[in-house]
């Protein structure tokens, strides 16, 4: 049987004022998500999540500026959105209200708030923290995805897909995911999720010799090449 490897790359566009935020924890407990410099200029902020994007609540911190939040979109993994109203006026070192995220736990792909910073005499910034928690609940969503990862299973080894998250945006070779191999295991499959554009791949084994029959690349289309 052949060796092979599957690299799945999941693209991800970026607009504008749109922020990335790879998540890279799946601990229970508070996560600061991200972290955004606002003004006068500017009074819409994007902020797609992906890695471990599973959250149970959300809040908004603010420093260095009073902020009024006026509103909050979630956009969920299964396609809906939900608006959250806010209109709330934010000092600093002060915490939104903690919002809870549809269903015990869910995956969130993108936050957008709407915000207005309020005049002051010194500060003509401020900055928004966005924290997530998450309680690892498992309900029904989870089960789903447990089942589905089953299926999705290697074939020739009976393992689920290993997933590499990319945090590093730096020009450069970077390191995308290490495995260890042997005799009774012939494929390998890794999904790349992050900072996941490529303009090249390579491969390097260690401590041992390995045939490396075929690379197999999926990409976000589905197509393989």
């Amino acid at each position: 049987m052949k060796n092979y490897i599957i690299i799945a790359l999941l693209i991800v566009t970026a607009g504008c004022h749109k922020k990335t935020s790879v998540v890279v924890s799946d601990r229970d407990g508070w996560h600061k998500i991200a972290e955004t410099t606002v003004d006068f200029q500017k009074e819409r902020e994007e902020v797609a999540l992906t890695g471990f994007n599973r959250f149970a609540k959300l809040q908004l911190v603010v420093f260095d500026a009073s902020i009024e939040m006026q509103d909050m979109d979630l956009y969920y993994e299964d396609g809906k959105v939900e608006n959250i109203p806010l209109r709330t006026q934010m000092t600093e070192d002060k915490k939104s209200r903690v919002i809870d995220v549809k269903g015990k736990e869910s995956s969130i792909t993108k936050v957008v708030f709407v915000y207005k910073t309020l005049p002051n005499k010194d500060k003509e910034k401020g900055t928004v923290q966005l924290w997530g928690y998450k309680s690892n609940v498992v309900n029904e969503k989870t089960e789903k995805a447990k089942n589905s990862d089953a299926d999705n299973k290697n074939p020739s080894t009976g393992e689920a897909p290993k997933t590499a998250v990319v945090v590093a945006e730096k020009s450069g070779w970077i390191q995308i995911a290490s495995t260890i191999v042997d005799f009774a295991k012939d494929s390998d499959e890794v999904k790349v999720t992050g900072k996941d554009h490529f303009s090249q791949l390579k491969l390097k084994a260690k401590d041992a010799a390995i045939l490396l029959d075929a690379i197999i690349v999926y990409y976000e289309g589905d197509n393989t090449v």
